[in-house]
């Protein structure tokens, strides 16, 4: 019962998030979501503040949606991820491989140009290489124009 005590709901939103990441580990992701999810709404049902303590809950759902395939849900997770926690730089990371995720879209990449970016600003020195990577790709998506959407037949002028 999650409305027993007020005090405990912090506690309660920690043990729904080892919850998700037992799951997340076990590759049940539909069970780490609900985990998460059920985390997420205690925070937004208790007297509680969005805090960076939270960020991670964020970010795992945002993960677990990645490893789903659930592009959108991932990339706003990532948001209110770095909503939460503007220095979690998994939180920008994980917006980012979401944005690299959809269907290219010129936004999309400078977006995620931006993201990947900020979370090299922030992430640990052995992740360098791997954020390195993507800010690149991300980059050479953007500048060889493949987020461009072509103009229908009946559009283009003869």
């Amino acid at each position: 019962d999650t409305s027993s005590d007020p005090s405990d709901i912090p506690s309660q939103i920690m043990s729904l998030k080892t919850l998700g990441n037992a799951a997340f580990t076990s590759a049940d992701y539909p069970l780490s979501i609900t985990h998460y999810t059920s985390a997420l709404s205690l925070v937004a049902s208790s007297s509680l503040t969005l805090s960076p303590l939270y960020a991670p809950i964020y970010a795992n759902r945002s993960a677990a949606y990645l490893a789903t395939k659930r592009w959108v849900a991932a990339s706003w997770d990532a948001q209110c991820a770095a909503r939460a926690d503007p220095k979690y730089w998994k939180a920008h990371w994980r917006h980012g491989l979401a944005l690299m995720s959809m269907a290219p879209r010129i936004e999309r990449s400078k977006t995620a140009v931006d993201a990947f970016r900020r979370a090299r600003e922030l992430c640990p020195e052995g992740k360098r290489g791997e954020v390195d990577e993507m800010v690149a790709r991300a980059e050479t998506r953007l500048r060889e124009g493949k987020d461009r959407v072509p103009m229908p037949p009946q559009c283009q002028q003869s």
